[in-house]
């Protein structure tokens, strides 16, 4: 079926061509150019065009995860890290464990398999290092811990 279906479109994109119902523009013809000895005609200057707006830069992203026999989806928000997970056909929002707005930021989500149907996410402001784990469909921030000091040795004397 789906070899048909391309089959057909193939067959229609190439009567298109054939009758000049391409998308492409067409050269003019050879009436329509000035012949080498007319003089040129005067032409109206070429109209300025505005400048090419900048496109805004994307806020939301959408992050998936296939498994065994499921998916999982997240959608949030780059810059203000709220988040949603798919429910139901829905987005159903992700509060916060600490009930504390995160801070504006540059965030992004991860998604990562852990079992055969088994997940995990985690965001990550990527401006400030802040991370946050889901845990009981809540965002637990995860803290950076103060390194060990040295051990010291018994045996050696100072």
């Amino acid at each position: 079926m789906k070899r048909m279906v391309l089959w057909l479109g193939l067959l229609a994109l190439a009567a298109s061509a054939q009758r000049g119902h391409c998308d492409e523009p067409k050269p003019p013809d050879a009436a329509e150019q000035p012949k080498a000895t007319e003089p040129a005609k005067a032409t109206e200057p070429a109209k300025a065009t505005e400048p090419a707006k900048p496109t805004e830069p994307a806020v939301f992203e959408v992050v998936l995860l296939s498994l065994k026999g499921d998916w999982q989806a997240m959608r949030y928000h780059t810059e203000s890290g709220a988040a949603w997970y798919a429910f139901q056909g829905n987005w159903k929002p992700v509060p916060e464990a600490d009930d504390a707005k995160p801070p504006a930021g540059d965030y992004r989500i991860h998604l990562s398999q852990t079992g055969e149907n088994d997940w995990i996410a985690i965001r990550v402001d990527r401006k400030s290092g802040r991370t946050w784990r889901l845990a009981a469909l809540k965002w637990a921030e995860m803290k950076v811990l103060e390194p060990e000091p040295p051990k010291q040795r018994p045996d050696l004397k100072l």
